[in-house]
């Protein structure tokens, strides 16, 4: 009776040899069941990892064919692309009408460079939470190029006038989740119309093209054709002239306010140009710059240290418009405050100058502001407005030395009474002198009219 119950746990033993491994590394069981249930867990891990190891063959498989099917899509026939579908590479029907988009994350660069940041990772993030927000409203599709970049597929159904109004909503609630998330931007480029999968690659060129009008409207937008068939409409290739003319105007003239509103101008008419032409503008401003600050420099005695290569760099380095406008604006400022320092510090010279010369001649009473400017060999008008800034200092040396003098010899004090009474009295007498010269000048002419008079005149 024993037997025949252990008899299908015998078989079941049994059978358990036929796996793989099992006899080199038998697991140590305390009975039969114990040993079949150890047994059992290995071959569940076992397929779950052979399963785990199919799926990522099949996700590298999905990934090769998806990107063949952007990158050269004239190259994929019908029954292939019926295919993907079947298989669940893809989500989109791209036998109608779909629009393609490019997505590119601000500042990649920068972020690159961060230390412990896996951008790859990151990267992926972004694209999972824009096909969860963007499947919300219609089935997308993302392939993973490996560049710095990633594109999405959009299956739009019909198109209507809304399509892009409601793609670009979509989007934009992507931009916010990510941003706070993970801090970071990203800019969506949005393509025309795609009529089918075989002007795929076509499209996706295109729309490379449409991303550069980042540099136009800044990060963290989305860039729809209508967006960029307004700037390419514009036909203005040129910075005015009058703006050019005021701004190399402030710059010469250290007016640091006028600088930052003509580059606010001249910032808004590049905006409206297509994005050649924003390009050159921008290369056209920085040598704008570097010929004025060369100018500046050989008429000075001390040239400027500013390092104008990075001028040059500016266009490549930065993304945006306002990022290199924003270098403009701290490399001028630096001019600026060179500027400031060279007029305060000529400007303390002088009144440090007018400070000893009163202080050593402070008992002079001939000593006026003609003979401090003739001294120094500057208009008096010039010195006189700085003579201000060293009138206090003027008086507190007389009240320093006139006392010290009194108190110490009364023939100093008798010296002292009269510096100090000098402007009174010199006052005084020129009022006296002109009133001298004016009676006589007016007794001269009585006698000439009264001598006219008696000759019959």
């Amino acid at each position: 009776m024993s037997n025949k119950l252990y008899n299908p746990v015998n078989v079941l033993l049994k059978q358990t040899e036929r796996v793989p491994g099992v006899a080199k590394d038998r697991p140590q069981g305390k009975d039969e069941f114990s040993y079949v249930t150890d047994i059992y867990d290995r071959l569940v891990d076992k397929l779950a990892s052979e399963q785990s190891r199919q799926a990522g063959n099949e996700n590298i498989i999905c990934s090769y064919h998806l990107r063949k099917l952007v990158t050269d899509s004239t190259a994929i026939t019908a029954e292939e692309l019926r295919s993907f579908r079947e298989r669940g590479y893809l989500k989109t029907d791209l036998e109608w009408p779909f629009v393609l988009g490019v997505i590119k994350v601000d500042d990649y660069k920068k972020l690159k460079n961060t230390r412990g940041l896996d951008l790859k990772l990151l990267q992926f993030a972004v694209s999972n939470i824009v096909q969860e927000v963007v499947s919300e409203v219609l089935p997308v599709d993302a392939v993973d190029l490996r560049e710095e970049h990633f594109v999405l597929l959009f299956d739009i159904g019909k198109p209507d006038e809304d399509t892009y109004e409601r793609i670009s909503a979509s989007m934009r609630k992507a931009q916010t989740i990510v941003n706070d998330l993970y801090h970071i931007t990203f800019t969506v480029a949005l393509s025309d119309l795609v009529p089918s999968y075989g002007e795929l690659t076509y499209s996706y060129e295109r729309t490379l093209d449409y991303l550069q009008y980042r540099m136009n409207v800044g990060a963290n937008a989305v860039i729809t054709p209508d967006i960029v068939r307004e700037k390419q409409d514009n036909h203005d290739a040129q910075i005015p002239p009058e703006l050019e003319r005021k701004l190399i105007e402030g710059i010469k003239s250290g007016r640091q306010e006028q600088v930052h509103q003509e580059l606010d101008r001249i910032r808004g008419v590049i905006s409206g140009m297509s994005s050649d032409a924003v390009i050159q503008s921008v290369v056209h401003v920085g040598i704008i710059i570097k010929q004025t600050i060369r100018e500046i420099n050989q008429n000075k005695v001390s040239p400027l240290t500013l390092d104008l290569r990075s001028v040059d760099g500016l266009v490549f380095e930065k993304e945006t418009l306002d990022e290199i406008f924003e270098a403009f604006v701290q490399i001028l400022g630096a001019i600026f405050v060179d500027h400031k320092a060279v007029v305060e510090n000529k400007v303390q010279v002088i009144v440090d100058t007018i400070k000893d010369v009163i202080q050593s001649n402070y008992a002079n009473t001939n000593l006026s502001l003609q003979e401090i400017s003739d001294l120094l060999k500057m208009s008096p008008a010039y010195v006189g407005r700085i003579f201000k800034k060293v009138r206090d200092h003027i008086g507190g040396r007389l009240y320093q030395r006139g006392p010290s003098a009194k108190r110490g010899n009364p023939a100093r004090k008798k010296t002292t009474g009269r510096s100090t009474r000098f402007r009174r009295r010199s006052g005084s007498a020129r009022k006296a002198t002109s009133s001298s010269c004016s009676k006589s000048v007016s007794a001269r002419r009585r006698r000439i009219t009264g001598s006219k008079k008696s000759m019959g005149m």
